[in-house]
Parts: C-alpha cells; structure tokens; sequence
C-alpha cells in the first residue's frame, strides 16, 4: 500500500508538470488525455485496496475524486 502510494505522489507531479506544460503548448493535450486515464487506473486500484481492507472513508474520498477526473477528461476529449 506504502508503495502505491508513493507511486501516486510521483505520478502526480509528473501529471501536474504535463499540465503546465498543456497551457502553454496545444501539443500537450494528447499526453494529458492519456495521463487522465493513467492517473483515473491508478486511483481506481488505490480506491479497490482501501476498500478490501475496510478503509471504505477513503474509498469514498477517492471515488469523488475519479468523478472530478472523469468529468475533466470529457472536457480534454472535446479537443
């Protein structure tokens, strides 16, 4: 679990740099996109190891949080 959530740190600034990066160049969406859906796998598994070990309050908190993603990657699938 220590280890998924240390790749998730990792993963995060990775994305956070993508996006910056997505603002400046138009360029960028496309790896943005796939990054979303990289990041919605890795919370999705995250939300699914909570749950198992009955930590269903943080599955709670994750799963509003693959709502945010999904809904922001409707709108990077629009360009």
């Amino acid at each position: 679990m220590f280890l998924l959530l240390v790749l998730i740190v990792i993963y995060s600034a990775i994305y956070l740099t993508i996006f910056v990066l997505a603002h400046k160049d138009a360029n960028m969406i496309k790896p943005l996109t796939g990054m979303t859906v990289g990041m919605l796998l890795l919370l999705a598994i995250t939300a699914f190891i909570c749950l198992f070990f009955s930590h269903w309050f943080i599955s709670v908190i994750i799963l509003i949080v693959i709502i945010g993603l999904i809904n922001f990657l409707f709108y990077l699938l629009k360009y």
